[in-house]
């Protein structure tokens, strides 16, 4: 392999990614641009060097809710806990949107798939929904994270 490789088990994970969640351009992800999801926006970033061992994931989720903004703060702050010490990834603001941002590596090897990906990225997704909805109950977005939630969770028994 050159110096800088993108793994064929990016490649590959990232097809399979796309091909479940109905994403028609893999080779736009694949060489880092971002992609809807739900109401998210993704990236998917290779390790780059001789062997690239691992895939940065990176979730925009937004902004954080106008509302209740102490509470939601201090339930990202819990789910950080619970991702047990950025070993599942970490929640934070974005430096310069302000946007809360979920980010977490994924292993590449001969057995990772877009499978474990997109069930990562919809349990993160699925708990925050929930957590965010109990914080801003009839808010117009949060309606359309339920919506995004229950696509995902179609996607999922397809998977």
């Amino acid at each position: 392999m050159s110096i800088n490789t993108v793994s064929p088990h990016f490649v590959r994970a990232v097809c399979q990614f796309c091909e479940l969640v109905g994403f028609k351009d893999p080779d736009f992800l694949i060489n880092g641009n971002k992609m809807e999801f739900g109401t998210c926006t993704v990236s998917l970033i290779s390790e780059y060097g001789p062997e690239p061992k691992q895939m940065f994931v990176y979730v925009d989720i937004g902004p954080p809710p106008s509302v209740n903004r102490e509470e939601a703060y201090a339930m990202f702050l819990r789910m950080n806990f619970q991702l047990l010490a950025g070993t599942q990834g970490t929640m934070g603001l974005h430096p310069e949107t302000n946007n809360v941002f979920y980010s977490f590596n994924h292993l590449l090897n001969e057995e990772t798939t877009g499978q474990q990906l997109l069930e990562k990225l919809t349990g993160l997704l699925n708990h925050m929904g929930d957590s965010l909805a109990e914080l801003n109950s009839g808010n117009d977005k949060l309606d359309s994270a339920a919506e995004s939630r229950a696509r995902i969770a179609r996607l999922m028994e397809k998977g």
